[in-house]
Parts: C-alpha cells; structure tokens; sequence
C-alpha cells in the first residue's frame, strides 16, 4: 500500500518508513506538519496516513487527519503518545483504521496495518450503494450512471469525459463493485497481451480518480483495486 508519514520527530518517522518499507509498502513522503502534507496529497495517489497527533504548525494531527479524510479520502493511523480519553475520543471523529501508542515497536505496525486493510475491505462489503444494470444496460452507483453501450460516465446528470482506456477500467470496477479487480485482470481486459509497467497502470488509476472524486478507489498492493462510494 502507499503511505506518508506525518511526525514531526525526526527519529520516529525515519522508523516508520524505514519499517514500512521494509514490509514490502511504499512511503511517497514523510512532513512533520500538515501544510506541506495538503500540498503533496493533491497530486499523489495516497492510501493510508500514519499521523502524529501532536505535529508542527497550526494544524495539529486530529484536524489534518479529519481533512484527508474528509477532502482527499485518505484515512490515517494515529502514531501517538497520547493515551487520555478525551484526545482519542477526539481521534476518533476522524474515523481512524487504527491507533498505535508509542514507543512504536514493529509488531504494532504490523498489527495496524493488518487491522487497516481489514476495515477497508469491511467498509467495501457492508456499503449500503451497490452497482447495479437497469434495463438500458447502464451501470449505477450512486449518483454516478455508466452507459455500456455508449461508453458515457454522468454523475447526477451530468457527463463525465473519460478517456477510452479510463472508460474501460470504470465499466470493470463499476461491474465489480465492492470487489478486488486484480491487476492482472485490468491489465488483460484494457491492453490485451500488450505487456504493461506497473507505472502505466498506477497512472491510469490516478487519472481515473481525479475524474470521480466521489468515489473511492483503494489499492490492495500485489492485488489490485477496489471501489466504494464516501
């Protein structure tokens, strides 16, 4: 999975990445305050936070995690000392997929991140939206309504312009809604035998997302993708 580190000491977020990394994920970028975090997140495809509560700057890690959440769809950890009920009462407004108290050791982060992938998958499964075809044979999710037979995305009426290969992974996810599409599968049913990187298809993914902000596209490293509505 894709991760960023926000810790403003320098020595424990050194440790989180180094152990991410070793774990086989991928830390695109490690801030000690959540300004620089919000500049990064707009242009890079992130799926989890590992969040200090306590980081430089006016915005603490509670704030900055509820706007990941809320804005950019990146759920975070909380990597914290605090341990009083009111601070984590407070964490958990921002609807966290765990809580790791420091001194951070690795199995916590391997347990946390266990527990991370096993409440997305859970979200997937009890989300009350499901892609269903009406009788014109088109997809609907939501708000959202795909066209099989014209290749046409509208969200609450109006088009969506999507390239012909975005088209392609959409009507592929949207069929499989809830569900992992592995990457061989995408890769297969959009390029044929035409051997692909990785790269190329993590840049279709993130050309897709900025398409339908309102619908969350996670990625299951080694495995594939999967959607849901917020």
């Amino acid at each position: 999975m894709k991760f960023i580190v926000v810790e403003d000491d320098s020595l424990t977020a050194l440790f989180l990445s180094e152990t991410l990394e070793e774990l086989g994920h991928e830390v695109l970028g490690s801030f000690d305050n959540a300004k620089e975090c919000f500049e990064f997140v707009q242009t890079r495809d992130v799926d989890i936070a590992l969040m200090d509560i306590e980081i430089k700057g006016d915005v603490d890690g509670i704030h900055c995690a509820y706007k990941l959440n809320t804005k950019y769809n990146i759920r975070s950890i909380f990597v914290t000392s605090y341990q009083n009920t009111s601070t984590i009462d407070d964490a958990m407004d921002t609807e966290p997929l765990g809580y790791i108290i420091k001194p951070v050791s690795v199995p916590d982060i391997v347990a946390a991140i266990s527990l991370a992938k096993q409440a997305l998958k859970t979200s997937l499964s009890s989300n009350l939206y499901k892609a269903k075809e009406d009788t014109n044979q088109n997809i609907v999710v939501g708000d959202y309504k795909y066209s099989k037979k014209h290749k046409v995305l509208t969200y609450k009426g109006e088009l969506v312009k999507l390239g012909s290969k975005e088209s392609e992974l959409l009507e592929l996810l949207f069929i499989n809604f809830g569900l992992t599409v592995e990457n061989d599968v995408i890769k297969q049913t959009i390029w044929d035998d035409v051997e692909i990187t990785d790269d190329t298809l993590r840049q279709l993914i993130f050309r897709l997302r900025k398409k339908i902000p309102n619908v969350q596209l996670i990625s299951f490293p080694r495995d594939g993708y999967c959607i849901k509505l917020f």
